[in-house]
């Protein structure tokens, strides 16, 4: 787990303290061919989390554009991730890479929002693409939040509500760009 997602795992699990129960969670299906499917709730009954595995050759998209296409309105997608990046692991022995993509959709009304994470693991530290097709995805959603502080703690880019929830924003997406955290981390190494 990289620190932005950590962050964000802590910001959402600290807007959500205090809270009770906030009924049930949005039904979203799995992709065709997912496999090792869980569903939990968690955050005493704030958070329910679906996850699962697709064999697919990264860097497969299968799974967010099925959600693209499942989560309609009044769920707005934001930026989080959008493209596919990779870092270190230092949280596991050995350390392995990671490859991961991330969105999120928020529905204000309901103070809701839905993660989706794709990501891949390489046993060697820093390969270029993963050295398998097991493409492990997550799904949570966290529901009574205050999707305002969600938005400005993540620095989401989000659309304005009326836009379509399958919109890719440009401006988000250049902002991820260029040295990834593994070239980063080579070149500390190289010292």
């Amino acid at each position: 787990m990289n620190a932005a997602t950590a962050l964000g795992i802590a910001a959402v699990t600290l807007a959500l303290t205090g809270c009770g129960p906030v009924g049930e969670p949005t039904q979203l299906s799995v992709p065709d061919g997912a496999i090792d499917v869980r569903q939990f709730h968690f955050l005493d009954g704030r958070a329910h989390q679906t996850d699962f595995t697709l064999k697919v050759p990264y860097p497969d998209e299968r799974a967010v554009q099925h959600y693209i296409k499942t989560i309609g309105e009044p769920w707005v997608r934001c930026d989080w991730a959008p493209n596919w990046d990779s870092h270190l692991d230092g949280t596991t022995t050995p350390m392995h890479t990671v490859h991961q993509q991330m969105h999120v959709w928020i529905n204000r009304d309901k103070q809701r929002a839905i993660l989706v994470a794709m990501r891949y693991q390489s046993a060697s530290d820093c390969a270029p693409k993963p050295l398998n097709d097991d493409q492990k995805v997550v799904v949570v959603e966290y529901m009574g939040m205050d999707v305002d502080d969600h938005i400005k703690t993540l620095q989401l880019k989000c659309p304005g509500q009326v836009r379509s929830n399958s919109t890719q924003h440009t401006d988000a997406r250049e902002a991820l760009r260029g040295a990834s955290r593994c070239a980063a981390r080579a070149g500390e190494r190289g010292r």
